[in-house]
């Protein structure tokens, strides 16, 4: 198994340093696939990233992280590799081996949501501004090495990112002014094209291929409702829309999802009972299909993924 973490910064100009983290592993059991996301888990230290079989939620193990992390982000390859991206005070790309740790540098930047390519194993990663410093996307080519960078003229600052099955990468982000936009930076092309959406977009949201299209979060401003979105050229058209409902919302945010075969899992915060995961139809959405686990304490949004046991 390997764990990749992305160590950021979380505002000001000053440049983070390079991290102390700890690469502990705890409590894993084998098991057909993992569910991963941040939160406080069943047992001790509480905190880190919480591992739950799937679909059955049941608690597998922890990853510890180091004092002060704050995980914003997950992604996954289909090996079971897992890359992390962390705002904190500090900034690195750290993977992890099961024979040590290397560091992937990214320079001090600001990395936020994160993306695997399935057929080629890049790893790209949405970088925010950094002041007046632009954003980027950034990609390790086979997931190590020093990274290539690429910018964008109307792009400010980039949040989350997706590949499509055909490898193209996608960003979502905002303009100087504040205006929400999507990227497309094409397979083998060095230049990002702003796509002319449909409609106009509330929310820079998680991005993640479905199979069919890309499924887009939030982009209507609620955190409930996900767009399927294909893309001819340069223009990104809504093909269907997903709405999660459920009456166990204590809090409109739901945050981050992963689209698993014909369902999809997201996790929210703040309900009623606590912080829940839970599993919804996709793309019918509607009331959720099974809660997968909830706990009381932290559990950050942004941060889910999906992928194979190791």
């Amino acid at each position: 198994m390997m764990v990749a973490v992305a160590l950021t910064a979380c505002g000001g100009s000053t440049l983070p340093r390079q991290p102390q983290i700890s690469t502990a592993i705890r409590g894993l059991s084998q098991g057909p696939q993992w569910l991963y996301t941040f939160g406080q888990c069943h047992s001790a230290p509480f905190s880190g990233i919480c591992i739950l079989s799937y679909p059955n939620g049941k608690y597998v193990g922890w990853i510890e992280d180091y004092a002060g992390s704050y995980v914003r982000s997950l992604c996954s390859d289909a090996n079971g590799d897992l890359f992390v991206t962390i705002n904190d005070t500090e900034a690195a790309v750290v993977e992890y081996l099961s024979h040590g740790t290397k560091l992937l540098n990214e320079g001090p930047y600001f990395p936020a949501g994160c993306a695997v390519d399935a057929a080629t194993g890049n790893v790209a990663v949405a970088n925010v501004n950094i002041g007046h410093t632009p954003g980027f996307l950034a990609i390790f080519v086979h997931g190590k090495g020093h990274p290539r960078f690429y910018k964008s003229k109307v792009i400010y600052s980039f949040v989350n990112c997706g590949y499509d099955a055909d490898g193209n990468l996608f960003g979502d982000g905002t303009d100087r002014k504040g205006n929400i936009l999507l990227g497309e930076l094409p397979k083998g092309s060095k230049s990002i094209v702003v796509l002319q959406f449909s409609k106009r977009l509330y929310h820079a949201g998680p991005i993640q291929w479905d199979g069919s299209a890309l499924a887009i979060g939030y982009g209507d401003g609620r955190a409930r409702v996900i767009y399927q979105v294909r893309v001819s050229g340069s223009t990104a058209q809504i093909v269907g829309t997903t709405i999660l409902r459920s009456h166990l919302f204590g809090y409109k945010f739901v945050g981050g999802f992963f689209v698993v075969g014909n369902s999809i899992v997201a996790a929210y915060p703040n309900g009623p009972k606590g912080p829940t995961v839970a599993a919804w139809p996709y793309p019918a959405g509607g009331n959720p299909q099974k809660i997968l686990t909830r706990w009381s304490g932290h559990l950050y949004p942004s941060a889910i993924t999906v992928t194979a046991a190791q």
